[in-house]
Order: C-alpha cells, then sequence, then structure tokens
C-alpha cells in the first residue's frame, strides 16, 4: 500500500493472472482507477511507491523475476519496465528526481533511471553488497544519499553507489569478515522502518521504541533521543501496558508530526519540536485517538438510558465508550480475561465475569472499581433485567437469577444439558429466552421458575436471541447464519441473507427494525415488524445496508 500527499491511496491485489494496482481518492472516497499488465508476470505485487508528484507510481511484481512496472497512473499508461531477477522487499521513488527508483532486499541495493520508456540500471547505483546484508527498510535523503536498515539491526549509508558507513556504528569495518562476525553475536533489533526528515531521521529500535538522530556537521547523524510508546494512566490498576511492536509510521504533510500504526491496533504521534524541549532521556509518544482493542471482543452491551457501550475482549481491557462523542470514556486492564459483561441500565454498574467469580463493578470518573464478587466461576453470559432490579447470569447448564441490590439468589432455571450460549429478558422483565450448546431454546416463566415452551435444533445452535415487544416472537441467529422466528414455541419461518452470513441480532428500542452483523463485517437492519417475503434489497449512501419491504 501507498499514500500520495494524504491525496491518493494505492493498493495491490493478488488477481489471477496478473496481479492488480488499484488507486482511491480518499477526499472522494471512490476508486479512480485499475491497473493490470502481463508486463508484471505474477498474480501479485510485494512493494508499491508514489513519486512525490503523487502523478506516478512504482510497483514490485512477485517471484521469480521481480519485475519492475512505473505507471503514469491517471493514464494508466506504463512509463518504463524492468526485470530484477532477485527477491526485493522495498522500492522508493527519489523525491528529488521521479526518474529514479531504488529497490533493497537481501543482498541487492540497486538504483534505476527512467530513459527512452525503459527502467534502466544506473551505472553506479549497484552497490557492491556481500551476501550477509539483509536489507529491511530504505529511505531517500536527496538524489545522492539513501540510508538503509537491516536485519541485523544496522543503519547504513548508501552514496553515489557505495556503501560507506553505518550510523549505529561509524568505526566499523562493512567487510565480508566484519559481518561474519556480526552474525554471531545475540539477534540483534532489525531496523524496519525508516523515515527521513528536515533535521535527519526516525527509524524503529525495538518494542515501542523510535531513535531521532540528527544531522552533524560533518554530513553524519548523531543519536539525539528515544520515543517510546509507554501508556501510563491512572486507570490502570495493574501497572502499565506492554511496549507495543510499530509496524508502520509516516510524516505529516507539514514534516513536523511523525505517526506510528502498531501491533495492537493502536496510532502514536510525536512532535518533532517537542523533542528538544523535554529533559527526559526519552519523549513519550501520545496516542493520536482513543485506544482500541487489539484482540477479539468477547461481549458488547449496550445501556438504556446513557448513550453508553461497554465492552470486553481478549486484550484483557474492558472499555466504555460514548457513542455521541466517539470516544472511549473509560478503559481498564485487568490481570485475567474478561469473558462477558453487561451494563446497568443507569449506566452507573457493570457485571463481568472472570474465571473464578462474577464481579460487580461501579462505574467511577476515571476507574472501574469492583464492589462486589458473586461466586460464579467462568461466567459466559450475563444480563441485567429491563428494570435493572435482578439480574441473571450462566452458571454452566443452570441460569441464575439475582436482585441487584442484596445479591440474593431468587432462583435457578434448571433444563438446559449443556453450556448457555444466550440470555435474554423480556419487555416486561415477566420471562426471559436462553439457548444453549446442545441446541435447545427455552422461554421461562419467572413468576413459576417453568419452562412455558421448547424449540430444539438438529446439528446446530442458536448464537444470538433478539424478542419481538408482544412477548411472543423471539428472533434467533443460528450457527450456519440463518435468521429464525419462532412464535408460541413453534418455527414460523427461516431467512436467509443475501448480503453475507448472519452472526448477531438486535432489536431497536423502539421496535421499529430488526439489526444484524455478519462475518464480512457488515451492518443490516430490517424493517419491523416482518412481512412475509422480501421484495427488494436498498443500499444507503452512508455505507449501511438495509432491506426494504
Amino acid at each position: 500500500m501507498a499514500v500520495a500527499r494524504g491525496q491518493f491511496l494505492a493498493y495491490a491485489e493478488r488477481t489471477d493472472p496478473y496481479g492488480a494496482i488499484m488507486v482511491y481518492d480518499l477526499a472522494a472516497l471512490r476508486k479512480k482507477r485499475t491497473m493490470i499488465t502481463n508486463e508484471v508476470a505474477s498474480d501479485k505485487y510485494i512493494a508499491l511507491d508514489f513519486a512525490d508528484s503523487g502523478k506516478q507510481i512504482i510497483g514490485v511484481g512477485g517471484p521469480p523475476e521481480y519485475n519492475l512496472i512505473y505507471w503514469w497512473w491517471e493514464k494508466t499508461r506504463i512509463l518504463g519496465a524492468a526485470k530484477v531477477g532477485q527477491e526485493v522487499r522495498h522500492v522508493r521513488v527519489c523525491p528529488k528526481d521521479a526518474n529514479r527508483v531504488a529497490v533493497c532486499g537481501p543482498s541487492i541495493v540497486r538504483v534505476f533511471r527512467l530513459e527512452d520508456s525503459q527502467l534502466r540500471p544506473e551505472p553506479k547505483g549497484g552497490a557492491k553488497v556481500n551476501e550477509y546484508f539483509d536489507f529491511v527498510a530504505m529511505a531517500w535523503v536527496n538524489e545522492l544519499r539513501m540510508l538503509l536498515g537491516t536485519s541485523q539491526g544496522q543503519i547504513i549509508i548508501w552514496e553515489d553507489g557505495s556503501l560507506i558507513a553505518d550510523v549505529l556504528d561509524p568505526a566499523a569495518t562493512l567487510s565480508l569478515h566484519a559481518m561474519k562476525l556480526f552474525r554471531k553475536q545475540d539477534a540483534a533489533i532489525a531496523i524496519d522502518n525508516i523515515l527521513v526528515h528536515s533535521n535527519g531521521f526516525i527509524c524503529t529500535g525495538g518494542a515501542g521504541t523510535l531513535k531521532n538522530f540528527e544531522i552533524a556537521a560533518d554530513g553524519g547523524y548523531i543519536f539525539h533521543k528515544d520515543m517510546k510508546i509507554l501508556i501510563e494512566d491512572k486507570t490502570l490498576e495493574y501497572g502499565i501496558l506492554d511496549e507495543q511492536q510499530i509496524l508502520d509510521m509516516t510524516l505529516s504533510p507539514a514534516g513536523d508530526v511523525v505517526a506510528v500504526a502498531t501491533d495492537k491496533r493502536q496510532i502514536f504521534s510525536a512532535k518533532l519540536k517537542e523533542l528538544k524541549r523535554t529533559k527526559e532521556d526519552y519523549y513519550k509518544m501520545k496516542p493520536l485517538f482513543y485506544f482500541l482493542h487489539y484482540n477479539r471482543v468477547h461481549c458488547v452491551d449496550i445501556c438504556v438510558r446513557k448513550p453508553l457501550i461497554v465492552t470486553c475482549a481478549a486484550d484483557r481491557t474492558i472499555r466504555i465508550w460514548n457513542f455521541f462523542n466517539r470516544d472511549c470514556e473509560i478503559w481498564k486492564k485487568f490481570p485475567e480475561e474478561p469473558h462477558s459483561v453487561a451494563i446497568h441500565p443507569n449506566g452507573f454498574y457493570l457485571l463481568s465475569g472472570f474465571t473464578d467469580k462474577l464481579k460487580m463493578m461501579h462505574i467511577l470518573h476515571d476507574d472501574i472499581k469492583t464492589v462486589r464478587d458473586v461466586p460464579i466461576r467462568g461466567c459466559r453470559e450475563v444480563k441485567f433485567a429491563q428494570g435493572g432490579h435482578l439480574f441473571a447470569a450462566a452458571n454452566g447448564a443452570i441460569i441464575q437469577i439475582y436482585t441487584t441490590i442484596q445479591f440474593d439468589n431468587t432462583m435457578n432455571l434448571k433444563g438446559h444439558t449443556s453450556r448457555i450460549r444466550c440470555i435474554l429478558w423480556s419487555h416486561d422483565d415477566t420471562r426471559i429466552f436462553s439457548s444453549s450448546q446442545d441446541g435447545s431454546l427455552f422461554e421461562w416463566d419467572l413468576l413459576h421458575g417453568e419452562i412455558i415452551h421448547e424449540v430444539t435444533l438438529r446439528g446446530s445452535i442458536f448464537i444470538s436471541l433478539a424478542a419481538a415487544p408482544d412477548g411472543e416472537t423471539v428472533y434467533g441467529i443460528t450457527s450456519d447464519g440463518t435468521l429464525k422466528e419462532i412464535t408460541n414455541g413453534t418455527f414460523s419461518r427461516d431467512i436467509k441473507s443475501p448480503l453475507g452470513v448472519l452472526t448477531s441480532v438486535n432489536l431497536s428500542h423502539a421496535g421499529h427494525c430488526l439489526i444484524f452483523g455478519t462475518t464480512e463485517g457488515k451492518l443490516l437492519t430490517l424493517a419491523f415488524p416482518l412481512l412475509t417475503e422480501l421484495s427488494r434489497l436498498g443500499i444507503s449512501l452512508s455505507n449501511y445496508y438495509h432491506y426494504h419491504q
């Protein structure tokens, strides 16, 4: 993927028989061009880069030939092509001269020039590189100098066709003998990202660390300061988050802010002017926006009286989101993984199931504090009643009903023969719908603790439930993605979605539409109440998908 001055985005798709490059207009959010050619001789591109003007784009095809294709993408015309013939990891267009492109990879650094509709290797562009150099990053400084990062932890200066120095160890020789000695030492930190700015350059320096170098008077580089991702927050009762691996970084158009993306799906930034102002040995990078989950989300619940959503995930965090402000208001990391979560209708309390117990927590201004424990181990499904005075928790194959204030266990619902999968309260809190891993779905009368209706699936289970306001109809999503309508314990009809396999269902509070999630990440809405047939399908301008009847 490559971006041109924040205006255009290009990415490569693997297609048969030849790979394709797609260019999108970021302002209009629409595709501008699709470029395919047999000259790439591969079903994929492995690296892309825009010229500084944004009008040209260079791509490197896959093995075995690793062909270079230089496009004038606005006219879908090939400006030049060349065969590299050995593995290439990166390609870069010289910002000062768009007719020069460079490639690097294991034991290779080569510069090509566009002449007479061909990419020709420059006589001085192929530096003599021994087999032990493994280049994993590169960046142009000017038309005569490049910086190259290696998997052995070196930053090599390429200048006018020669490798002249290692920035991290200027006195070291780049001879074959020295490289052999180096490889016998402990594993080094790979320099897999290099970003050039007006006063020097920034490179990766280990987990969660960037190193800033400034230009010295003699034209070399001197180390200035580390920039680290260290998240210290008052809401973290159990310490700080681990350092994160930096996957990519970029410079703002003004050249004063660096943004980095990490393996935990976070984006951090650093202002270069602040590096000199700080008196610490390192600069603490700041999150560009609220923190996101970086692992599988186990459970989501919505507050009735406040614009809040609570989530828990395999990253051992619980996060409370404000969907009006589109912000994460509070989050907390725990020493163990939360399996389930439910928020009280008033938005001041939540329940979360852990391996050892179910915990009632108080939502404070800047913290989530445990106030009561319930002896239920491994609770993976918990729901507050619509009025908030009761809650139901799954304890294996049993549903236990508790009072929210006194925590009295008022009722145990026994009937399922396998682990409870879903719990759903009726709108008047007099009934509960539940499904389990054995494919059964029960409707319970809470006045007597008895099963009113029962249905069972063969070879499938209910993975999500939604109840109609009349209290007689329930909608369930099965593990094969089918929507089933059940009225008074009888299957009414099945509905298959043409827009993907359904995974979850819910009914809006107003009772006007059913909302679905799919395996493709789409959000679908179906007008409620349902008619007998789906007559036509429409798609909204806001990229949400809607069924119309």
